[in-house]
């Protein structure tokens, strides 16, 4: 077997070291984008500070409302364990029944209730 004609190697040559004026566009470049970059950021953290600062008040809010709801059901919680109202209605009428018999005793006997309780 005939041997392979090798290619001929091709000799690269070394990139050239950019000039000043290269480098410092370069720099600059790098520099714009960079400004742009923070300036993005910037911008992200304000707009989150913001969400932040309305969540925050949603929760004071809600909080708010929590402290209320449990005042409300503690009050119900005192209500419940109270007498009904009917009962203390009916007792308030006993006692302004028993009020007009008094009244009507001493309307009999012809005595008014300062009398009453000079004699007292």
């Amino acid at each position: 077997m005939p041997r392979k004609a090798k290619k001929p190697v091709e000799v690269k040559t070394r990139k050239q070291y950019p000039d000043r004026a290269t480098r410092i566009a370069m720099a600059d470049e790098k520099i714009q984008r960079l400004e742009k970059l923070n300036e993005e950021r910037r911008q992200l953290i304000a707009k989150t500070e913001a969400k932040l600062n309305d969540r925050k008040e949603s929760l004071t809010k809600s909080e708010a409302e929590l402290e209320k709801v449990k005042a409300r059901r503690e009050r119900m919680i005192a209500m419940q364990d109270r007498p009904a109202a009917s009962e203390s209605r009916k007792a308030r009428s006993a006692e302004k029944a028993e009020l007009e018999k008094l009244r009507a005793l001493l309307a009999e006997k012809g005595v008014t209730a300062e009398e009453l309780l000079a004699k007292l």
